[in-house]
């Protein structure tokens, strides 16, 4: 939608796509002269997108457009940092009257909705109205996106058969899976698909639209008796529901919780790297160059990632700086650290550009708009306690913490998931240690956490956060040592190590609350 409507202004205003300079991640920004017939051609734009974005979403969709003067002092960096700031405040003030003035009386919008007769002697609901006719066309137009290899925009006229009306007609989208396409039909070609195929001579837009497919009939038949609920049965080619993802979490053995993960993440201080970080050599192409690699990496190179090593991930948007994935709550805490360490190769380990995630776990009858609110809360906490982390469990780590430091040191130098397949080893098999001090082990965990909150809050400590550590000593030589005993003396180590309370910093245990719940959740037997 957003490359839609920068390609209607562009061809509004009679400009190449070259005066586009950045577009990605639900913004764009382009060049045009400063002429009477330029301004009046952006202003006309603007009341009419305003009109089209009302009328094709009912209000539930706007874009929002501004635009500011520039003197030719103002491509030098000073003066283009400058004019950033003057465009960034001036689409926060058109956010706060989004769809023009023409709908908005003493600060209340007015929806109207089309005239729709109710049944006889029933009342009217929500659903009567159906979606908006512009989501209607981007959900057909979804559909067919994730079998596309290229997307071609023209702007103006009546398009072709299979081509999808935008933005009340003034943009015409068709997508095409091969390069069999009519090439009279003029307009902007695009190749969106991620990486594969052979090249074709078209520019290539990195557009994250990878889904997971079912691969063949042995896998439907192994999923089983956990598809009764599935409300059309599934073929081979087929996109996965949210229901069959979460049964990846599942085992072989038949253990794991059929749970979605839901990984959230975006570029830290991203606006001060653009207005701060570059200094005095911010310019008009460092500015596009910067805004078009990020694009790049979370459109492309991170969709190579996930197609590879995580191909049950659901790609609900990636590009810009930012990404919203789902898939099974595993791969996602593994999709989480590989997409850090691609992240941090890709930027050659710049300390000035880091990211944020968070990874919520879910059920999959969870709406996903709930399920993505929780994502933004852990997400804004994690930026909250000082950027550069990841939130897993409502628990924030930093990103050494949450990959690992050091193999070499054991247990003690694993990452939070190393720590949790560990735990899951160690509870499983003939020389398994009791689940039962397992369970124990999540709630000496929480204790701890609550006895280090309150140190460093300068607070009293209740009792039960008190007496953890004599009580886990107790389970320990009941459960645990008698188990090991004449084995790997290290582990024993290991063992009473996490149940000592340090003079200053938190004690290890607290540090476990995340990889036992994981251990839990993978061996949790399934029904």
């Amino acid at each position: 939608l957003t490359r839609a409507a920068a390609s209607w202004m562009l061809h509004r205003l009679r400009l190449p796509n070259l005066c586009l300079i950045m577009e990605a991640g639900g913004r764009f920004q382009f060049f045009a002269p400063k002429t009477e017939s330029a301004e009046k051609e952006l202003a006309g734009a603007k009341a009419e997108l305003a009109e089209l974005m009302l009328k094709d979403f009912l209000g539930e969709v706007a874009l929002n457009v501004a635009w500011v003067d520039m003197a030719p002092k103002d491509f030098k960096p000073d003066g283009y940092r400058s004019k950033l700031l003057e465009l960034g405040t001036a689409i926060e003030k058109a956010k706060s009257c989004p769809l023009g003035k023409c709908k908005w009386e003493e600060n209340v919008f007015v929806r109207h909705f089309p005239q729709v007769e109710a049944p006889e002697g029933e009342a009217l609901t929500a659903e009567d109205y159906g979606p908006a006719p512009g989501r209607r066309r981007l959900q057909e137009l979804g559909r067919k996106l994730v079998r596309s290899r290229h997307l071609v925009l023209s702007a103006g006229g009546q398009g072709l058969p299979d081509s999808l009306p935008l933005l009340g007609g003034n943009i015409h989208a068709a997508l095409f899976e091969d390069d069999r396409f009519p090439q009279e039909w003029r307009g902007e070609w695009l190749r969106v698909e991620t990486y594969a195929g052979e090249p074709c001579g078209a520019p290539f837009r990195p557009l994250a639209n990878h889904v997971p497919r079912w691969p063949d009939e042995q896998e439907i038949t192994a999923a089983g008796n956990y598809l009764r609920g599935e409300c059309e049965s599934p073929e081979p080619g087929m996109a996965k529901t949210f229901d069959a993802i979460a049964l990846r979490g599942i085992h072989e053995d038949g253990c794991g919780r059929p749970l979605l993960g839901v990984l959230k993440a975006d570029v830290d201080r991203l606006g001060q790297v653009f207005s701060k970080g570059l200094g005095d050599r911010l310019t008009v192409a460092r500015h596009a160059g910067l805004s078009r690699m990020l694009d790049y990496f979370f459109g492309r190179r991170l969709m190579e990632i996930v197609e590879k090593d995580f191909p049950d991930t659901y790609t609900v948007y990636a590009g810009g700086d930012d990404l919203l994935l789902v898939g099974p709550w595993e791969n996602m805490l593994g999709l989480a650290g590989k997409m850090r360490q691609a992240f941090s190769g890709f930027t050659g380990c710049n300390p000035n550009l880091t990211i944020s995630a968070a990874v919520t776990l879910v059920s999959s009858r969870v709406p996903i708009r709930r399920a993505v609110d929780l994502a933004d809360a852990e997400l804004d906490r994690a930026k909250e306690l000082g950027r550069d982390r990841i939130s897993v469990m409502k628990r924030v780590f930093t990103w050494q913490d949450f990959l690992g430091k050091d193999d070499s040191d054991g247990p003690f130098g694993y990452g939070v998931v190393s720590l949790g397949e560990w735990l899951v080893k160690r509870f499983q098999g003939p020389e398994a240690l009791p689940m039962s001090f397992l369970r124990q082990l999540l709630n000496f965990s929480r204790l701890a956490e609550q006895q280090a909150e309150a140190n460093l809050a300068g607070q009293a400590v209740g009792m039960r956060a008190l007496m953890w550590p004599s009580r886990y000593r107790y389970q320990l030589g009941r459960n645990v040592v008698p188990k090991l005993a004449g084995k790997d003396r290290s582990e024993i180590e290991f063992w009473h190590e996490i149940g000592e309370v340090p003079r200053a910093g938190p004690p290890r245990m607290a540090r476990l609350a995340v990889p036992v719940e994981y251990a839990l959740h993978r061996l949790r037997k399934s029904t």
